[in-house]
């Protein structure tokens, strides 16, 4: 029976890296909580080691330069998460890939995917509907939410999304109820999004990575 669903307008970017996890979780975490903790200006010297081991020169200076916000807002005995959440992304993946926030939209259609392969849909929608307990408030302001993914948590994941390409998606969701759920043009942004968000999480499970996973709101 077909299901009216409430289409949802993106209002904000989501954003997404595979991240190398062993370097957040043995090197820049560590330093991070322990700078937020005791705001101690000594620890920014240690993020300052991590930063110059950095290769992109490009990169690299952008991270120092984040780094001297955070060193001038410990002067105050201040924590900057804004500028944290920049030296993360800098220093644990290669850059973000952006786009419209289509993850309500997503997330929408998980119940017709139950129709597509029962199994693969449990794992998808599981694990996007506990992203948030993955959230990292120490690098996310009011505008930009950020989450750390542990590497654990991708290779399931990654054998689910692997069944679906963006083209079957697309296809998929065209047909659902004879073209009554989603139009043409809905089904290519959903799909374009998955395959954006699919690639991602395979190229983070083929390095044994983690995810970077942000939201922004759209000035």
């Amino acid at each position: 029976m077909y299901k009216q669903i409430q289409k949802k307008k993106a209002v904000s970017i989501f954003s997404v890296a595979a991240l190398n996890y062993d370097r957040f979780s043995n090197e820049l975490e560590p330093l991070v909580r322990t700078a937020k903790k005791t705001k101690n200006r000594m620890t920014s010297s240690k993020l300052r080691v991590l930063i110059g081991k950095m290769k992109d020169r490009t990169r690299r200076e952008e991270a120092v330069s984040q780094l001297e916000r955070i060193e001038t807002s410990l002067k105050s005995k201040r924590w900057h998460t804004g500028a944290a959440g920049q030296v993360l992304e800098l220093t644990c993946t290669d850059g973000l890939i952006s786009f419209y926030n289509l993850l309500p939209n997503f997330l929408e259609c998980m119940d017709f995917l139950y129709l597509w392969n029962e199994e693969n849909a449990a794992v998808i929608t599981d694990f996007f509907s506990h992203i948030s307990s993955w959230s990292l408030p120490w690098a996310s302001p009011s505008d930009i939410w950020r989450a750390v993914i542990p590497t654990e948590q991708i290779r399931e994941l990654a054998i689910a999304v692997d069944k679906m390409t963006p083209r079957e998606m697309r296809k998929f969701l065209i047909a659902l109820e004879d073209g009554l759920v989603y139009s043409k043009k809905e089904a290519e942004e959903i799909s374009e999004w998955w395959g954006s968000v699919r690639k991602q999480v395979r190229l983070a499970n083929r390095r044994k990575d983690g995810l970077l996973v942000t939201i922004r709101k759209r000035s």
